[in-house]
């Protein structure tokens, strides 16, 4: 539960910044600076919940796959949301 808050926290301090930066920045300027951001404490959380292997191999698999479910999700969607 601990790490669940963390995540929480982090997203919300995240978000306060992008969104009081909007005005300065721009909306993709902001959004290309947050998006590592979260993309590294999602993919340590992930790392960490679901066990996976030290090796750099077996972290690489996982993030191709987790890639892959990405691009088929929104090629996937993609269709229904547009007009």
């Amino acid at each position: 539960m601990q790490t669940i808050s963390y995540l929480r926290q982090a997203s919300f301090s995240v978000l306060s910044a992008r969104c009081g930066s909007f005005p300065r920045l721009g909306t993709r300027t902001a959004e290309l600076i947050e998006t590592p951001i979260v993309l590294v404490l999602v993919a340590r959380w992930i790392v960490r919940r679901l066990a996976v292997p030290a090796a750099a191999s077996a972290q690489a698999g996982m993030g191709c796959i987790a890639f892959l479910l990405l691009l088929v999700a929104e090629f996937g969607f993609m269709p229904s949301f547009e007009g």
